[in-house]
């Protein structure tokens, strides 16, 4: 409501002390300071009387009344100024007063929006890459820039100006770069000269390389002296290359880090820019989270990784067209088109550029039933470390929290802190301990939980799975989160044991971490967590009052519904009784964002009436590269020859080494010829076990060993496991069985050539890809989640010039087992008699990167940053 009076008597204040200062002022660009200092307060006043919406821009009519205020008080320097700046020949008459007023309220509009600007000194080797990776900084509408590039081209690169002379080349770009100067040094671009590609040298000593290897390089220290004390006088920011590879952006790095130390000038005005963030060949990578720790000790402080979500590639892509030409375009695409702008810059920096930028840094914390190496019974253990190690060297920090499973704690790692507090419920109190445990440069928490009567909570009992994981999901968003000395901008749930987390913090605690989104990941649709509604809402003291403005409490809520795992199938819609919810029901409704682990996953489940409203993201499972796990090494090579994979050769070595170390192992006969079929499964009929048993005395007859690796944990399983070491009694030396073990699994990539997934229903699965990374060929069901992974034999011709992404393997007919029967021979028909495309086979297998920086990594980024974008 507008408070007319008080307004009216503050402004006639603020005339008054201005009309004391006026008389002084010697200069028109003093009267100028003044008046954008007048015009802030009346701003101010202005807003806090409800008068206008800040939100809105600058308040014309402020600006006016203070230009006719200072014009009436000064008309000599406000045409002095007009003269100099303006419209040349002004005289003061009255005539003439009102265009003075208005050309004065214009300038004194430049003069606020200029201040306004933060002033920079971007850094960059090469001429072409202020276009790409630090093309957030140069295009920044709000920021005054002073590009400096350094090197020679041998190419069109070296024509790239882009000063104010420069700009007037590219009318076309509708979004110019916002660049005052270009100072263009020319020094030798050292990259052919100097680049050292063994991966092995550790960052430290390749700076050292670098620093001693070229004279070129005291011409560089001196260019980089100067821009740091030009930088300094003005107050500016600098912006460095953050050099993970190239000689240059390495060298310019460093030789700023040194002088900015120096000479005194402030961490907090520094900016480190990643130079190309997510190209495939640097996500993910050891060498990113090394540069980080490097600059973390040169700079003594923590530095936030931030994505600049202004700086888009819909944006630079036109510019790129435009200043190189369609032809040369091309050249760049590729890693421009997966560019975002990423920089590395102190808390206290953050702060002010968050007003200049669109900067959203991700610290993400994953949240999971099971994690590796502390407790995996399928998939998802795997990918909760696999993924979050990948995507370390990508956001400001990730970390996994899963439940504590043994009271005793766990002994791999290093323990950094337990943190003991109380959950409550209504009518209960539970002791808890938080454990924050370091393993492979990741931080795991543990939610260990005792209930009223002390007994610790084991979270793997089925008759009570309900009970726990909702206590569970509500007890990490009740007191969990705000024990620890971290703070997720975003959740990352999966499954059904964490599906309540988004659900409970849109209803229970809606007004917790607004800010904080959540993303719900679904790595199996047929495992919903299907439990009594009445008696989980009752433990989580949930009730009308409670959910009523986000559940409807009538006889369609959200949760009553549930649909079977063959729903497309029968094509009709089954609905459980009212006493029964879905937790993944209430992971799906109330998240910020649905995803699954594959796009023909995606395919198959969008369809079901879970998603009738809901848009469900594929995006592939990645797994860690040959060689990056710890204590991996040794099971590329069960001979014991360590790190034995570099190359196919090494492979074809390595295949025959290790295939006589596990005949021998299992008690098969040991012949290098004879090839290996293996499963390696949870023994479950969505597996196709079933289909397996039914024909496998004909797969007996064929001229291969079979080796089934099986978990067989529950009574149903252990049926199974009893079927088949009775099959392998009566076949000694042609088939073998094992309980899970990770290490033998390893072992079997390592030694077989067929991978047998006759699965009934699969999200994505991670078996075929393990086991292509060794060079074993799928046989696999005809799913539409394998079509991410492996690309059918009769298209072995393609996979020449398309599908780089995919794999090899035979496709089988889902849950028909003759089929399967039939295709298994014709693999072993082509391993035996046609050696060459076997190869080739194996080999397009092996040489395929489902690493998670082959795209995902890039996909999951982009989601997380879409969250912020509105």
């Amino acid at each position: 409501m507008k408070n007319v009076e008080l307004q009216k008597n503050e402004i006639n204040k603020l005339r008054d002390d201005y009309q004391k200062l006026f008389p002084k002022c010697n200069a028109s660009s003093e009267l100028l300071r003044h008046c954008a200092q007048m015009y802030q307060q009346m701003d101010a006043i202005n807003q806090k009387n409800g008068y206008w919406d800040a939100r809105k821009g600058y308040d014309a009519e402020a600006i006016y009344y203070v230009a006719e205020y200072a014009v009436r008080e000064r008309p000599d320097l406000a045409v002095e100024f007009l003269k100099e700046h303006r419209l040349g020949a002004l005289k003061m008459e009255s005539k003439e007063e009102e265009i003075v007023v208005n050309q004065f309220a214009a300038a004194l509009y430049d003069y606020m929006i200029n201040s306004k600007k933060i002033q920079f000194h971007v850094i960059e080797p090469h001429p072409d890459d202020a276009l790409g990776s630090a093309c957030g900084i140069c295009y920044n509408q709000n920021v005054i820039t002073t590009l400096h590039t350094l090197t020679i081209s041998s190419d069109q690169r070296d024509a790239v100006v882009l000063d104010s002379e420069g700009r007037k080349k590219y009318q076309s770009i509708k979004k110019a770069p916002n660049i005052i100067r270009h100072e263009r040094y020319m020094l030798q671009d050292l990259h052919y000269d100097l680049r050292i590609t063994d991966e092995q040298i550790t960052y430290s000593d390749k700076i050292s390389k670098y620093q001693g290897m070229y004279h070129e390089i005291e011409q560089l220290k001196k260019v980089v002296e100067s821009i740091v004390l030009t930088a300094k006088k003005e107050n500016a920011y600098i912006a460095l290359p953050m050099g993970l590879e190239h000689p240059m952006h390495i060298l310019t790095m460093i030789t700023g880090l040194v002088y900015i130390e120096q000479s005194g000038f402030s961490w907090d005005r520094v900016v480190i820019y990643v130079d190309h963030p997510y190209d495939n060949q640097l996500i993910g990578t050891d060498r990113a989270l090394e540069v980080r720790e490097f600059l973390k000790g040169k700079m003594g402080q923590q530095l936030l990784r931030c994505d600049d979500l202004g700086a888009t590639q819909a944006d630079m892509d036109p510019v790129v067209r435009e200043v190189y030409g369609e032809n040369h375009y091309g050249e760049f695409a590729g890693t421009l088109g997966k560019t975002y702008c990423s920089y590395y810059i102190t808390e206290f920096a953050y702060k002010e550029l968050e007003t200049y930028f669109h900067l959203q840094y991700n610290r993400i914390l994953f949240i999971s039933a099971q994690a590796w190496p502390f407790f995996k019974t399928g998939g998802l253990g795997e990918v909760a470390y696999s993924y979050c190690k990948a995507l370390q060297s990508s956001v400001d920090d990730v970390r996994i929290l899963i439940p504590g499973y043994c009271e005793e704690g766990e002994t791999r790692g290093t323990v950094l802190d337990r943190i003991a507090f109380h959950y409550e419920r209504r009518d209960a109190k539970y002791k808890c301990i938080l454990e924050e445990r370091k393993y492979d440069g990741l931080i795991y928490y543990f939610l260990h939980m005792w209930d009223p009567r002390g007994e610790h909570i084991s979270f793997s009992k089925p008759e009570r799975n309900g009970e726990e994981f909702a206590l569970f999901c509500d007890a990490i968003l009740q007191v969990g989160l705000n024990s620890i000395d971290y703070l997720p901008t975003i959740c990352h749930c999966n499954d059904w044991q964490t599906a309540l987390i988004p659900f409970l913090k849109k209803t229970k605690y809606r007004s917790y971490r607004r800010d904080m989104k959540v993303v719900y990941t679904i790595h199996f649709y047929g495992y919903k967590g299907i439990f009594p509604k009445k008696e989980i809402f009752s433990l989580l003291n949930l009730n009308k009052e409670h959910c009523q403005l986000c559940i409807s409490c009538r006889d369609d809520c959200v949760l009553d519904r549930t649909d079977l795992l063959n729903e497309s199938a029968k094509a009709e819609l089954v609905q459980t009784p009212p006493s029964l919810m879905s937790f993944m029901r209430a992971g799906i409704e109330f998240a910020d964002a649905v995803t699954t682990v594959s796009k023909g996953y995606a395919e198959e489940i969008q369809g079901y009436t879970d998603f009738r409203s809901i848009k469900v993201t594929g995006i592939r499972n990645g797994i860690l590269p040959r060689g990056s796990r710890p204590g991996h090494a040794a099971w590329e090579d069960a001979s014991g020859k360590a790190n034995g994979l570099h190359n196919f050769e090494d492979l074809l070595v390595n295949k025959k080494a290790s295939k006589e170390a596990l005949q021998k192992n299992l008690g098969l006969e040991v012949s290098s010829g004879t090839p290996i079929l293996c499963m390696v499964s949870r023994l479950a009929i969505e597996k196709g076990i079933n289909l397996v048993n039914t024909i496998l005395p004909y797969m007996l007859s064929e001229e291969m060993q079979i080796v089934i690796i099986g978990d067989d944990a529950d009574k149903e399983r252990q049926i199974y496991a009893k079927f088949f070491k009775d099959v392998e009694q009566k076949n000694k030396g042609k088939f073998a069985y094992r309980e899970y073990s990770e290490r033998l699994e390893f072992e079997t990539y390592a030694a077989a050539d067929i991978l047998l997934m006759p699965s009934l229903s699969e999200a994505c699965g991670t078996t075929q890809m393990l086991a292509m990374q060794y060079g074993v060929v799928p046989i696999v069901s005809m799913l539409q989640s394998f079509k991410d992974t492996v690309l059918d034999f009769k298209n072995l011709k393609e996979r020449e010039t398309k599908y780089w992404d995919k794999g090899i393997g035979f496709y089988a007919y889902v849950d028909d087992c003759w089929v399967l029967l039939e295709v298994m021979k014709k693999a072993i028909e082509v391993y035996r008699e046609d050696k060459e495309t076997w190869r080739k086979t194996m080999k397009y297998c092996f040489g395929t990167d489902f690493s998670w920086r082959n795209g995902s990594i890039f996909a999951y980024l982009k989601l997380y940053d879409g969250l912020w974008q509105t």
